[in-house]
């Protein structure tokens, strides 16, 4: 039989819970990127290449289309492997985490530095330097992993309403993806080279304080309420009625 406190994910299946929930995130999360690699290397790039200039192919991509598309999958991902209940959405923080570093271990590659068979692809600032590698591996790492943390605590601070959390986590992303773009264009046409490189651990300090933003972000604990404790039970008409008489003597007579 569980108690309130098992209830609310303070008893002795706190652990096994936890557990299968991180289990379920990481599944969700590799469910996720397979998805959102697929849709956008099939269907984003070749579209946005017949429908847009060459030019601007890229930056809708990054900035619009790309974001959309994976935090979309990683919802649906998320509803088809977890259970979308209220201490459900703690496996969106795995997802975020598994999806972040599946996405890392993409840029680390060094078969993505180079464009397969002439066609465009998403290369690194900085012309591959090996420590501008490493810093957007961790960029990805940890902003795919505040996303989840966002998106989880959103979703059960609002009684499991996704779809606001969804939008939440697409508009931070884009907003990241821009302002990223936007410093990475800027510091090449200033600095070159070198200030591409620089603009690529400005955006690892802005993903250190997307993660933050997701620890700072209030918790409401779920569960159980605690029992109110019982009413005293009203006595009778006549029973108050001799407490009264008890207490100021019987009632005084018409002289």
């Amino acid at each position: 039989m569980r108690t309130e406190a098992s209830a609310a994910g303070d008893g002795p299946d706190r652990g096994p819970a936890a557990a299968a929930g991180w289990g379920r995130g990481v599944a969700a999360g590799l469910l996720a990127a397979v998805t959102a690699l697929a849709l956008i290397n099939l269907a984003a790039l070749p579209g946005l290449a017949a429908l847009l200039p060459l030019v601007v192919v890229l930056p809708v991509l990054i900035c619009i289309v790309g974001p959309v598309v994976e935090e979309a999958c990683k919802y649906g991902a998320f509803r088809l492997t977890a259970r979308p209940a209220l201490r459900g959405w703690r496996a969106y923080w795995a997802l975020g985490l598994t999806f972040g570093a599946l996405e890392a271990l993409l840029k680390l590659a060094p078969l993505l530095l180079g464009a397969p068979d002439g066609g465009p692809t998403l290369s690194l600032p900085g012309g591959g330097a090996f420590h501008a590698r490493i810093a957007g591996a961790l960029t990805s790492l940890l902003l795919h992993g505040a996303l989840g943390g966002l998106v989880a605590v959103a979703a059960t601070d609002r009684g499991g309403r996704g779809g606001l959390a969804l939008l939440l986590a697409i508009v931070i992303h884009m907003g990241f993806n821009t302002l990223t773009t936007l410093a990475v264009v800027a510091l090449d046409r200033v600095a070159g080279e070198p200030g591409a490189a620089l603009a690529v651990w400005l955006a690892l300090l802005l993903a250190i304080g997307v993660a933050l933003l997701s620890f700072a972000m209030p918790r409401r604990r779920h569960g159980a309420p605690a029992a109110a404790p019982p009413s005293p039970p009203v006595p009778p008409l006549w029973r108050r009625r001799g407490e009264t008489e008890a207490r100021t003597g019987p009632p005084a007579v018409g002289r």
